[in-house]
């Protein structure tokens, strides 16, 4: 894609609605973490029984992109892993915002890459709305044929670009390298975090979030 190209589908992609956050969770494998979805959802083309990678609709009141992506980990973290994760998840590089199609709507995703170094089955706060289905590589996410659509326009993008190698390169080398769950713990309740959010309403916004984490562009 050259120079001009980009700045188009930049263009394009900032006047196009965001859904919010796809969150790409990697291990020192190269395996991505997919969670089986327990309810559908007709705007989002989500059915049950899809195996997907979390994605989280943007909150109102101006959500930044931290906040978002805490609410797509409610997939796949709860307060019960939080003294094992809390020093082995991290967010790497900036945000990608690459354009999605969803119900016939061109809309645009933000997706987020982060690295867990340590081997862990997490237990999801949102116990209701998912159950894990564990490590996999991309090329076995793609020979699935319950595969969530979104999921599998996110992991087109994906292996086009490379994001897992990507992820774990930015991780050895700390290129963009930030904790996602600092702050919690026994003083301050992920599950409750989630749980709060949940009573908030969905809010489809323009363009990019603003940033919200601390130490990263």
């Amino acid at each position: 894609m050259t120079i001009h190209e980009r700045q188009l589908q930049s263009q394009e992609l900032g006047i196009r609605r965001n859904i919010g956050v796809g969150s790409l969770i990697v291990n020192m494998d190269g395996k991505i973490y997919t969670v089986r979805e327990l309810k559908g959802n007709k705007d989002t083309e989500r059915l049950p029984n899809q195996v997907a990678i979390s994605t989280e609709k943007r909150k109102g009141g101006g959500e930044d992109l931290r906040s978002n992506l805490l609410g797509a980990l409610g997939e796949f973290c709860s307060d019960k892993d939080m003294s094992a994760l809390r020093e082995h998840l991290f967010i790497v590089g900036p945000p990608r915002i690459r354009p999605v199609q969803l119900d016939g709507k061109s809309l645009a995703c933000s997706l987020m890459t982060l690295v867990c170094d340590i081997n862990i089955q997490p237990t999801p706060a949102h116990v209701e709305e998912v159950i894990p289905n564990g490590w996999i590589t991309v090329s076995e996410a793609f020979g699935l044929t319950d595969l969530r659509s979104l999921s599998r326009q996110l992991l087109n993008v994906i292996d086009r670009e490379r994001l897992v190698e990507k992820g774990i390169e930015n991780f050895r080398n700390n290129v963009g390298k930030a904790p996602v769950l600092e702050g919690f713990g026994s003083n301050k309740s992920f599950d409750r975090f989630i749980r709060e959010r949940n009573l908030l309403q969905d809010s489809y916004t323009n363009g990019a979030h603003s940033n919200g984490f601390k130490n990263h562009r």
